[in-house]
Order: C-alpha cells, then structure tokens, then sequence
C-alpha cells in the first residue's frame, strides 16, 4: 500500500480551498486567511458531530491543528510602565495614566527558574507574546504541600537567591513584562528572616521598580502566616513589614497586605487593609453558575467599597484551581467576560488556571482563556481610551433597573439576567456587560448608537438589536 502524499507547507491553501469547493460546498464563505481556515474546519467539524457544541468544537480543532493553523493572533495591550499607582479612582501606570491591568498567574514561576531556567524564560516570552503585561508569582513556597508537589524555595534554604531572582526580573524586563509578587509562605521563616527577606526585596524593588507591578506581603495569609494562641492570623506582622518595605522604596512601589483567603467579608477586609492602601486586594467568589461570578465581580465595588480592586488570584480552569463550583461552565468567551467585568468594575484581572499554579506538563494556550483574555481587555481599553471614559469617573448601576441605567432588562429576560453599566456624568456614553443563561432583551432610554465586543476576537461590530443571545460588552453614545 503506497504511504498517502503530504502536501506542503506551501500546499495548504490550495488543498483547503478545494475541500471547501469540492468536497464540502456551500459551507461558509470567508477568505481562507488564517481565521476564515479556522472558521470552516469548525463548521465542518461541528456538523459532522452535531452534539458538540460549536465553541468545545472549536478549541477542539485548535488543539489538533494549531502547528498548522494558529488562532487569531493576540492584540498585545499598550506597554505598561511601573511603579503604579492610584489616581482617578483607578489603577494608573508611572505616567498617571489609568490602566487596565491585565496579568496572568504563574505562581511558582520562580520556582521552575531556579530548576529549568530555560522552561521558566519559554513562558515569560509566550505571556509577552499573548499580550499579558505580566505574571503573578511567588517569591518563597515551604511545606508540606509544596514538598510533594513541586519542591520548596526560599532565601534560607535556596542558594544564590537574591542572584538569581535579579535575573529572573531581568528576563522579565528583557521581554518588556511587569509582575505582580509576594511570598507564598511565611510560617517557616523566622523573624530575623523575615527581616532579610523584606530588605531584599526593597532592594529589587529600588532596583527594578519599573518592574515592580505590585508586591503582596503573602499569598492569603490566613493559611500562609504564623497563627496565634487563639488560631487566627492577624496583621500586626504584615504592617510592620511593610510599613518597613514602603520606608525603604520611598513609598513609591504599589503594595499591600494579603488577600487573606479566598472568602470574603467585611472583618477581613477591615483587618487587612492598611491605612494606606487606597485599594483591596481580593481573590474572589469561586462558587455558584457562571453568571454569579460573573456578577459578583461589580458586586464587589458596587456593595462594599467603591475603590479599585486587584484580583489576584480569582476562579479560573483546570485540575489545580481549587474549590471551584461548575468549572466546567468556563469556556473562553465567558474567562474574557470576567476579564472585561473585572476591568470594568475592579482595573487588575489575573487570569488564573491549572499551569498558573505550578508550571508543569500543562500548556497555558490550552487553558480555556488564555488567548482571549488580554486581547479583550486591550480592545476594551482602546475603545474606552478613544473616547475619553474612565470607568471609576463613571456611575455604577446594576441588573437593568434603576433611574441612572441606560439599558433596561425586559422581564422575559429572566431572573439571572444581567446589565451591568457604567455611565458617564454628562450621560452621553455607557458601557455595559450583558449576560445570563438566556437570551437578554433590553429597551433603552433615548437612541443609543451601539457597538459590542467580540469576547472571542477582540473585534467590535455595530449593534442595532436590543437582544442578545451571548454575553458580550457593549460601548453605546447617547445621540
């Protein structure tokens, strides 16, 4: 039997072309670039197997073809320059400019540097080239946890630590990333350590400050710091250090306490909130369907305190993000959702998924977001930049229902719907996210010229409907 003939690289499109005319007429018509192969051999694929759903059916051809047809290229985020800072109500970069922050969690990056330097500097380069301004990774890890999973690190059992975590920064500025930093543990150091650790980190932070996105005292300390006679973990400590940490940088480096866990309540929030930070940090609501968590993050600055807030380390994909409720309902289109919500509503989204807790076998492009992510939050930002919006200048109302809305949900909607809006106080521009598990119908105060964000794509189309049958972001100018 004669082995089959494999076209050429340069063969391709011819070959393609003929599949689409010949052998399977009459499906769509777009040019046979890039995105239009992709979008036939989706459309194929999808009918040939008609319970599989389009979108599983397109991150499936993805998977199997991407060394012979990638995705739609990312379109990176206009650079981004630290030390930050907080201005307007807003994350803003060292120009005073506000900013969406977009990151991508990398938690024990660090750690995967000091054993394959090579793997750790593959994925700064592909974070850069997916168009993240930067990773969120931990600076030391110990326990038990970390003994069988991956290994331990940290400045006291760690050789040439302070060296080599000079150059890991290094291969970030190299690739023109910032980070976000802090310990992931901090019971088994010692107080005099502790000492050493928060004076070398001030010194990187002097250092390399236009690198220093953000430095976290550690990662949701409640499991992560030393307890007290009664069991709890309070912030005396973290102050202290990091009153110590601002005293050293100058106070020019953005920084804060802890996350304190993934639960969320006023008490913690209180407690680890210092003074100074004109911010919360948060790692938020992980339960419930799809569209709580995508409400919960403009419930946040809507119900509890109207100030910027940083997520973290939010709900995300894969084996490795814990205590996650219907992970399953996370497809692309609904992690870039919650990017632009917690753009929207928040200013700093981290995407958060199985190999941004410890790089290993996993692939971050094949982590449901991971593509879409940064390339909406960008086109959110140039379109809200274009027009002059700052979204914490802007009025918050929720659900469709209230006196400042623009949009008003229809009941036929029903009880899950969502329009969350922002609207400018001179009420000539909104910007809305609309979503829930059916179809969302809306009227509108006055006439509304339109345009929705592709939460695939990063593209923006006219919008002349009032309705919706996907979630997706809208900009609209009041005529």
């Amino acid at each position: 039997m004669n082995e089959p003939v494999i076209p050429t690289q340069d063969q391709y499109l011819d070959v393609l072309t003929w599949l689409r005319e010949e052998v399977y007429p009459g499906l769509v018509l777009q040019p046979l670039d890039d995105r239009g192969i992709v979008a036939w051999l989706c459309e194929t694929y999808t009918r040939e197997r008609q319970a599989v759903a389009h979108l599983d059916a397109k991150h499936r051809v993805f998977k199997h073809i991407k060394d012979v047809v990638q995705p739609p290229p990312a379109l990176a985020p206009m650079s981004l320059r630290a030390p930050l800072g907080i201005a307007r109500n807003s994350f803003v970069d060292a120009a005073g400019v506000p900013r969406f922050v977009v990151m991508c969690h990398a938690g024990n990056l660090f750690g995967e540097w000091l054993r394959n330097r090579d793997k750790a500097k593959r994925v700064i380069s592909r974070l850069r080239a997916r168009g993240y301004y930067g990773s969120r990774w931990w600076t030391r890890c110990r326990g038990d946890w970390w003994v069988r999973n991956f290994g331990e690190w940290g400045q006291e059992i760690t050789s040439r630590y302070w060296d080599e975590m000079s150059l890991f920064i290094e291969a970030h500025r190299d690739e023109g990333l910032v980070f976000h930093t802090g310990a992931g543990d901090l019971r088994f150091i010692g107080e005099s350590a502790e000492d050493e650790y928060i004076d070398g980190m001030s010194a990187l932070a002097n250092t390399y400050a236009a690198q220093f996105a953000y430095f976290e005292y550690v990662n949701e300390a409640r499991d992560t710091d030393d307890t007290e006679s009664d069991g709890r973990v309070r912030p005396y400590d973290a102050l202290r250090d990091m009153e110590r940490f601002r005293r050293l940088t100058g106070e020019r480096i953005l920084c804060g306490l802890s996350a304190y866990t993934g639960h969320e309540d006023h008490v913690h929030f209180g407690e680890w909130t210092a003074p100074w930070m004109r911010h919360r940090i948060v790692h938020v609501l992980r339960g419930g369907r799809w569209w709580d968590k995508i409400r919960h993050l403009m419930g946040l600055r809507y119900e509890q305190a109207d100030v910027p807030w940083l997520h973290g380390e939010p709900w995300g994909v894969g084996r490795r993000v814990s205590a996650m409720e219907n992970q399953h309902e996370l497809t692309p289109e609904r992690m870039a959702l919650g990017a632009a919500q917690a753009s929207l509503f928040g200013g700093w989204w981290t995407f958060f998924s199985s190999p941004g807790v410890i790089v290993g076998d996993e692939q971050f492009d094949d982590q449901p977001g991971f593509a879409e992510t940064p390339r909406v939050v960008a086109a959110l930002q140039r379109a809200l930049d274009d027009r002059g919006l700052v979204p914490g200048q802007m009025r918050m109302t929720h659900g469709g229902v209230g006196r400042d809305n623009v949009f008003e949900i229809d009941r036929s909607s029903g009880p899950h719907a969502r329009i969350d809006q922002l609207v400018s106080t001179d009420r000539r521009h909104v910007v809305a996210t609309i979503y829930g598990p059916q179809r969302v119908h809306w009227r509108e105060k006055g006439r509304v010229k339109k345009t929705a964000l592709n939460l695939e794509t990063g593209e923006w189309a006219e919008l002349d409907a009032m309705n919706a049958d996907r979630p997706c972001v809208v900009v609209g100018e009041l005529m």
